[in-house]
């Protein structure tokens, strides 16, 4: 429903952590040797031997758990054999690994309710346009005067760049004239917004002296951006640095009006009067932020080189003698493959080939890894402001005969305005057990936030996987309100 301007709930903050605090969030948890042969079915063999929780392990008073296993009876093939050698191995992948599995299930399936919309896609826009309609006109009502006026508008727009410099510097040595480089990247950003309002004015003469009037105007836009930056941060490590931010932001201001206008004949007073109210909402679904480095190293596969030369061409077994030749003694060096120029003018000089020029495959091999100690693991915030405002106004007017004034009235008014603010947060951090987590999918967003990739189990082994965090703070939690009397 972006195209309407507003956000269809995809974005919404899943139901899993609505209303979860930090004293009820789950927390990792490891099995232990005890709870995983309880999970098999040992519990009675183990109170039987007298061993307890805690009581496996090889510190004082504690037994060692081949010594355990080794006391233990399957009962004929009814439980898991843990005898033998491998009676460890079944202990492990039988019941550690299924048991951490379990009791971390609440974590994982909190990490598999946030959509997987990390990764950054293109596609190309459509045209900006916008519609309008409005009409207006005064008719009559039970015999009188009733004028309208309705309007309503609708578009959207789309903006993008590439190719932006974001630079940020600090203050060099004392000793230099320039400033020093704190980060600098190449910037590329898109923002899509639809928006539509529309209006309704509606103005009723109920008499001569008595008229009244309505009012509303509704406004909604939405607009959603994606920003990629890509550069270096030498304060932070000589790898390249890329920054994903995903936006969503939804605006929506509601305003509605009254008014009257009333005149008594009997006392020439005038009463005026306006009541208002207006809905303000501010909603950022879905924030996501994510840093990541990365590295880049050319590879040589010197081993499947061409040379091309005025008497033909050439391949690897061809030169192979020669070229080993000129490695050991010392005439190129082992990877040659990074000085071609070198190794042209030492085969020409050796006479047994005459070369022009050397045809060497390279793969550009990128190494991607999310350094937690460095930046903010990937997060995702989820916001919302809503500010609400009543205002009314009540004004009378009587004028008074006099005989040493030409012109005096007395005045009075009231007025009333309350202004109520509320703003929540929630913060989400996704933290991997693994640095080289990202490196295993080659940097692949959408294999990084997999689902499985998110099944919390410290027991399992494995590359690793992602925890959810809780990293919401009460203090950008805030409900207020204001009254005013006039």
């Amino acid at each position: 429903s972006d195209w309407l301007g507003f956000d269809d709930g995809s974005r919404s903050l899943p139901s899993e952590v609505t209303g979860l605090t930090s004293s009820a969030w789950p927390y990792q948890q490891s099995a232990n040797y005890f709870d995983a042969l309880v999970y098999l079915g040992y519990g009675d063999q183990l109170n039987e031997l007298g061993v307890v929780q805690g009581g496996i392990g090889n510190g004082p008073g504690q037994t060692n758990i081949t010594q355990v296993l080794s006391q233990l009876d399957n009962n004929n093939g009814e439980l898991v054999d843990l005898s033998g050698s491998q009676g460890l191995n079944a202990l492990n992948s039988e019941g550690m690994v299924p048991l951490g599995e379990e009791i971390n299930r609440n974590l994982t399936t909190i990490g598999q309710s946030f959509s997987n919309t990390w990764a950054v896609n293109r596609r190309t826009a459509p045209l900006n346009w916008s519609h309008s309609l409005s009409l207006g006109n005064q008719t009559k009502l039970f015999g009188r005067p009733l004028g309208y006026i309705m309007g309503l508008q609708w578009g959207q727009n789309f903006n993008h760049y590439e190719g932006g410099e974001y630079g940020r510097y600090a203050g060099g040595s004392i000793e230099g004239d320039s400033l020093g480089l704190d980060r600098y990247y190449d910037d590329a950003r898109t923002d899509a917004t639809y928006k539509w309002n529309a209006l309704l004015n509606l103005s009723y003469k109920l008499n001569e002296f008595n008229k009244v009037s309505l009012m509303a105007m509704p406004n909604m836009s939405g607009t959603s951006s994606t920003r990629l930056q890509d550069g270096v941060n030498p304060r932070d490590t000589d790898a390249f640095q890329q920054q994903i931010t995903h936006r969503y932001e939804g605006r929506e201001l509601n305003i509605f009006q009254a008014r009257g206008e009333h005149f008594l004949p009997a006392t020439d007073a005038k009463i005026r009067w306006t009541a208002s109210h207006s809905q303000g909402t501010l909603n950022t679904p879905d924030l996501r932020v994510f840093f990541n480095n990365y590295q880049e190293e050319t590879l040589t596969f010197a081993d499947q080189a061409t040379f091309h030369g005025p008497d033909g061409q050439y391949n690897m077994d061809d030169l192979e003698d020669v070229i080993d030749d000129l490695v050991d003694d010392g005439a190129i060096p082992a990877d040659w493959g990074s000085d071609l120029d070198l190794v042209i003018e030492e085969i020409n000089n050796e006479g047994t080939f005459t070369l022009d020029h050397i045809d060497v495959p390279t793969e550009v091999d990128t190494t991607y890894s999310v350094n937690q100690s460095l930046y903010p693991s990937p997060t995702r915030y989820f916001r919302e402001l809503q500010e609400n405002r009543t205002d009314v106004k009540v004004h009378f007017e009587q004028p008074i005969e006099t005989t040493w004034a030409e012109d005096f009235k007395f005045s009075a008014g009231a007025s009333f305005v309350r202004t109520t603010r509320q703003h929540q947060e929630n913060q989400f951090g996704f933290e991997a057990t693994n640095a080289n987590l990202l490196n295993e999918v080659d940097g692949d967003l959408d294999a990084y936030f997999s689902a499985d990739n998110f099944v919390v189990n410290p027991n399992g082994g494995g590359n690793g996987y992602l925890t959810t965090v809780l990293l919401t703070d009460l203090v950008n939690t805030d409900d207020a309100y204001m009254n005013v009397w006039g």
